[in-house]
């Protein structure tokens, strides 16, 4: 899961406390980590209390990290490529196999997985992107990949978009995609019954690609971190003292995964002046990231890492970084959203929390969470499955104080 939203700026620098940890490097805890023998670990994507990793040659493997002193290996699923990539939506995985293409895996019991459905694409499958009813591959040499995935059980190949260099990475949002194509710089292209490309940006070499709102984000190898706007211009550069494999981003904090350095944080609220706030140097080769609230998810080579962050952001007042001061809801990111959107919100004091998600006639359609919280930034991703469009209403009710944000599906 991620958060993204211009009002979780406000709060990013609530501590998230609760675990008594040492201090290993600048701003930045440990809080679990496993090694299991699998090849590299190369991609991670986080949902509920699992973690879903692209294990290389080893497959794809579920973690349940709902305790980080306890990291248990649920399932490793041993793919017949070399997972590069992985997307979860909902009750699926989508998995980029490098040589064997796009696989599908039923999560919906993640300790009894399946492969429901897959796609040979020509190439070398990097990642993967879901956007409603199509996966899209970035497939190396063979450019970019448009997969149908309406039926799981038979997806297939819609389009293709040749690209110059080797597609490394994919970001889609409504009706563009961002492309990180290795060797060559960033491609953004019209994402229709075809693709088209709109215009091209040539930097350095592109590993990895994150969208948020109007600003895109790339991880460009021993470059660092490059920032584009919507129209490719450049308006920002960061040099990490690694390899910028994959990054995620919150507010104005860039999370990179910088190869044999480790987890950087980047302070990008003015674009003139980055900074780095925070840095860990992991064991491993850190290659992806994914971000839950402060907590950071490290795919790091031979090893999965789980990083507390909130010491790397820097805004504080007398020595101690803030809590909120009362129960805070943020709006869904994106709003309106076509498969999952993010609900972050603030404690004030540890307590039990329920999240749930209503229609208009006060139906309950699902409950999100419904257990203890610690005080600190929480964030809960909500997948649509089969839900119609329309409008719905996230319902937090904590100590009888009760908030509510509207929520728009469109299919």
């Amino acid at each position: 899961m991620t958060i993204h939203h211009f009002s979780f700026l406000l709060i990013l620098s609530f501590f998230l406390p609760g675990v008594a940890l040492t201090q290993d490097s600048s701003g930045i805890r440990v809080l679990g980590r496993i090694s299991n023998n699998w090849d590299d670990v190369n991609d991670v994507a986080i949902q509920d209390e699992y973690a879903f990793l692209a294990v290389g040659e080893s497959g794809f493997a579920v973690i349940d990290v709902s305790d980080p002193d306890d990291l248990q290996v649920l399932v490793i699923y041993n793919t017949p490529g070399d997972a590069k990539g992985v997307a979860v939506v909902g009750d699926y995985a989508y998995v980029a196999d490098y040589r064997e293409g796009l696989r599908i895996i039923d999560i919906t019991d993640p300790e009894d997985i399946d492969e429901v459905g897959s796609v040979d694409t020509p190439g070398r499958a990097h990642r993967v992107d879901v956007w409603g009813d199509y996966a899209y591959v970035a497939d190396g040499p063979s450019g970019i990949r448009k997969i149908d995935i309406s039926d799981k059980s038979n997806p297939w190949e819609q389009s293709r978009m040749d690209t110059p260099g080797d597609s490394r990475d994919i970001a889609v949002s409504s009706d563009y995609g961002y492309v990180a194509d290795y060797g060559n710089g960033v491609i953004k292209v019209v994402l229709g019954a075809m693709f088209e490309s709109e215009s091209i940006e040539t930097h350095h070499l592109a590993f990895g690609i994150v969208k948020r709102a109007n600003t895109v984000y790339v991880a460009d190898g021993y470059a660092g971190v490059t920032v584009f706007d919507n129209s490719l211009t450049e308006r920002s550069s960061f040099n990490t003292s690694g390899s910028a494999n994959g990054l995620a981003v919150l507010g104005d904090y860039v999370f990179v995964a910088d190869g044999e350095n480790g987890l950087r944080v980047i302070n990008m609220s003015d674009f003139d002046n980055p900074y780095e706030v925070g840095s860990y140097d992991t064991p491993g080769d850190a290659k992806r990231i994914a971000m839950n609230g402060n907590i950071a998810y490290l795919a790091d080579g031979d090893n999965f890492g789980i990083y507390e962050c909130s010491g790397a952001l820097d805004v504080i007042e007398d020595g101690q970084l803030l809590l909120p001061d009362q129960i805070i809801v943020n709006a869904a990111y994106p709003n309106p959203f076509n498969s999952t959107t993010t609900i972050s919100y603030g404690l004030p004091v540890s307590g039990n929390v329920s999240l749930q998600m209503y229609n208009p006639s006060g139906r309950l359609i699902k409950t999100l969470f419904d257990g203890y919280k610690l005080s600190g930034i929480h964030a809960t991703t909500l997948t649509a499955n089969n839900l119609p469009s329309g409008l719905y209403f996230v319902q937090l009710n904590v100590s009888d104080q009760i908030l509510t944000q509207k929520v728009m599906l469109i299919r």
